[in-house]
């Protein structure tokens, strides 16, 4: 912040602001936005309340998706705050008429499964828990890391496919509190 604040000064002025000024604002600033400001949700990808949900798309122009009880839009221009972590990824933008039939053959599965991974999709996306845990077993081979890719692909693209489990339970936590939806 403290860099975008000298640059857009610079940009406007054509000049720096001395290091003493430039803290001295920018400690008002924080000041001003501690004790005066107002709180506000801050949502990782998903986020909304009871009656409208909303997906951050996780690109360059800040758009999300509104769901409500009338149907679903992509918003540019909202209020809503979200946080994103180093690896985000972009979600594809929504398209009518669009299916995820598909994936089902795609991934092997029967019809008891692929329900239950539907499921799973649409709690990962609830604003609030709880939540559920998706257990995915099966032999060497049987294709449990490409499902398991693909799900978290769908729901919230990273950088990093996967992850190693932590080696404490401190290194658990950091890992929940930066990855939790």
């Amino acid at each position: 912040f403290g860099q975008w604040f000298q640059r857009e000064h610079f940009v406007a002025t054509k000049r720096l602001r001395s290091a003493h000024a430039h803290e001295e604002l920018l400690n008002l600033l924080k000041a001003r936005a501690l004790f005066e400001g107002g709180e506000r949700p801050v949502f990782l990808r998903y986020g909304g309340t009871k009656d409208v949900l909303w997906i951050d798309l996780g690109d360059q122009s800040g758009a999300a998706v509104r769901i409500d009880a009338d149907g679903w839009s992509v918003e540019h221009d909202h209020d809503v705050r979200f946080r994103r972590g180093t690896g985000t990824l972009a979600l594809p933008p929504p398209a009518r008429g669009g299916s995820i039939a598909g994936y089902r053959d795609l991934l092997g599965l029967d019809e008891a499964n692929w329900y239950r991974v539907i499921a799973f999709l649409l709690a990962c996306i609830r604003p609030t828990g709880p939540f559920f845990c998706l257990l995915i077993e099966g032999q060497q081979g049987s294709g449990k890391s490409v499902l398991g890719s693909t799900i978290k692909a769908i729901i919230d693209p990273h950088r990093l496919d996967r992850v190693r489990l932590p080696k404490s339970e401190h290194d658990l936590i950091i890992q929940a509190k930066e990855s939790s939806l």
